[in-house]
């Protein structure tokens, strides 16, 4: 059995003895071990549980976890406290037909995952064959509503670190996410198809995108973040084959770039008909690797609306080279400080085309 008793509160929990209740499941926790199968079925037991659930991963322990997926709905809430380690496989062929996922929460209601414990992709036997190989998304959160994801390490994922698809109130915080900054497709956070999120508090080091927003989402609120070395935080890219998608109302305030390919982006193809409107960066500051320091390159079929910069203050980190914004096809405004220029503090007039 689970080993679930009911609490002084009547809230049901995993055995004190965590290391115990994952032993009873066949889970070895030495890393090396394949404990899929204990992992499966504590999960089965726990989201099958009326009563609200606890599932504990101990300090100390490493456990061998291959793709798998922990489906819903469940007949109460579950609460996974991770403070030990679980590991990808360490060799593709492992992986076998399971790319698009490493571990994926499907259909799952009122889950929290929290605690101090680190997510290790092993993203470093997929980056080298990047053109080559489908690989895999690491923690993937499909159609889950009342979420919340907090205190997790999530670094080297094969590909993008945590998605959130088509999922709706979301509450992602105090996160470190890292991989190497020549590793491909390595976004840190990306959001497709999801509305009312909020990711905050976090640092997050990657090869690609901090964050990434894309393909209808609504109400994204991200903030507090320190985003670097990445590519910056983006909205796109959408619209490919002349697609239809929309990105809406988003918030993105009080974040600091260092280093970031660029800062803030939007990237959308030419010639869709794409919809951004509604979107506020707010005190944003830093450097960027690159000339362009932001870049906002809209479809010349919709233009990109309603789009404030309030308070930016980026600079070009070569302090000898100029430093721009690139605004296409964009409607936009200003409020409080705007600077952009090389280090020096020279500023540089915006570039593109679009209006104010």
């Amino acid at each position: 059995m689970l080993g679930l008793d009911s609490g002084p509160f009547g809230r049901a929990w995993a055995c004190p003895t965590a290391k115990s209740h994952f032993a009873d499941f066949g889970a070895k926790g030495d890393g090396s071990t394949d404990d899929t199968q204990a992992f499966s079925k504590a999960w089965s037991e726990a989201c099958s549980s009326s009563s609200p659930v606890s599932l504990m991963i101990p300090h100390n322990n490493k456990y061998l976890v291959k793709p798998v997926t922990f489906s819903g709905p469940c007949k109460s809430n579950v609460t996974a406290l991770i403070s030990g380690t679980i590991i990808a496989p360490a060799e593709i062929s492992i992986w076998g037909s399971e790319r698009d996922h490493w571990i994926h929460f499907k259909g799952v209601q009122n889950l929290t995952l929290d605690g101090d414990g680190t997510f290790e992709g092993n993203g470093n036997i997929w980056w080298s064959n990047s053109c080559k190989l489908n690989k895999s998304l690491a923690l993937k959160f499909e159609e889950c509503n009342s979420l919340t994801v907090k205190n997790i390490n999530m670094i080297n994922s094969p590909q993008m670190h945590i998605v959130f698809l088509n999922c709706d109130s979301v509450n992602a915080s105090h996160l470190f996410i890292s991989a190497p900054e020549n590793s491909p497709n390595t976004d840190g956070v990306h959001v497709t198809g999801t509305t009312n999120i909020k990711i905050s508090n976090s640092t997050i080091q990657t090869g690609d995108d901090c964050i990434s927003i894309v393909s209808g989402s609504e109400n994204v609120w991200a903030g507090n973040i320190t985003c670097g070395p990445g590519h910056g935080i983006s909205i796109g890219s959408l619209g490919e084959g002349n697609s239809e998608d929309k990105v809406l109302n988003v918030i993105v305030e009080n974040i600091t770039f260092t280093e970031t390919m660029n800062g803030v982006r939007i990237k959308t193809w030419q010639t869709s008909a794409v919809e951004v409107s509604e979107v506020l960066y707010n005190n944003i500051r830093g450097t960027s690797a690159t000339d362009v320091v932001m870049s906002f390159d809209c479809s010349a079929s919709v233009l990109c609306r309603a789009v404030v910069l309030e308070d930016i203050h980026m600079e070009y980190h070569n302090n000898k080279g100029k430093a721009r914004t690139v605004f296409n096809n964009i409607q936009w405004s200003q409020k409080g400080e705007f600077y952009v220029g090389p280090g020096s503090g020279d500023y540089v007039p915006c570039c593109g085309r679009g209006s104010t």
